[in-house]
């Protein structure tokens, strides 16, 4: 039962005509779903696209690139920004990795990290989304002056992504803080996905990390 909910879901992400880079019964791609115009902002790992969907509906003159590696984690959301005629946000089945294979290089204008997975153990982190070969990535898909937002409950994987950052010289932290429950609520980073409302009601502390890109070096 379980393997026919995913199979339904796959055929139809595969079906939304915001929906690529999978076995889309429908030609065309993202770029041409979005169009040339506005700040291209992506959000990595999205899962349910709770952040993106909310991007979109506040900046209706920015591009929302929602990317994950699973289409049918994407594919309820992109039936929501359609039913709520949301054309200005379009999903990708992708990993991370693989970005630079549909996206150009000094194209992006921000990156958004919502609850990464942390990979606790040593031997993992290498898949860590916020350190080694994937900080190259996004240091080339960045335009210079374009930012990384990180949210995570794990005070481990914060300082670990810290780390990482000031390892470098193509990114600057802008700030860092673990009160985020103050931020005006205009701002973006006061947005909620799932997860965060879970962490907060079970009295997480949510560890909010910002940076921009400020060199040409990637």
């Amino acid at each position: 039962m379980a393997r026919f909910r995913k199979t339904v879901k796959f055929a139809r992400f595969n079906l939304a005509a915001n929906c690529f880079g999978g076995r889309q019964r429908h030609e065309g791609t993202w770029q041409a779903y979005l169009g040339r115009r506005g700040p291209l902002v992506l959000e990595l790992g999205c899962g349910s696209s709770w952040l993106g969907l909310e991007l979109a509906r506040r900046h209706p003159d920015h591009r929302i690139l929602a990317i994950d590696r699973k289409a049918d984690r994407m594919q309820q959301a992109a039936y929501r920004a359609q039913t709520e005629r949301l054309n200005n946000i379009a999903y990708l089945q992708c990993a991370i990795a693989d970005l630079m294979d549909h996206i150009a290089a000094r194209s992006v204008s921000a990156i958004w990290l919502p609850f990464p997975d942390p990979y606790p153990k040593r031997a993992q982190s290498k898949h860590r989304l916020s350190g080694g070969d994937y900080l190259k990535i996004y240091a080339r898909l960045l335009k210079i002056g374009g930012q990384l937002y990180l949210k995570t409950d794990s005070a481990d994987l914060a300082a670990w992504t810290r780390r990482q950052f000031s390892a470098q010289r193509s990114f600057g932290l802008l700030s860092y803080s673990t009160d985020t429950e103050n931020i005006d609520d205009q701002s973006d980073i006061s947005i909620l996905t799932a997860y965060e409302k879970r962490y907060r009601a079970a009295g997480k502390t949510i560890h909010y990390l910002n940076y921009r890109r400020i060199s040409s070096r990637s």
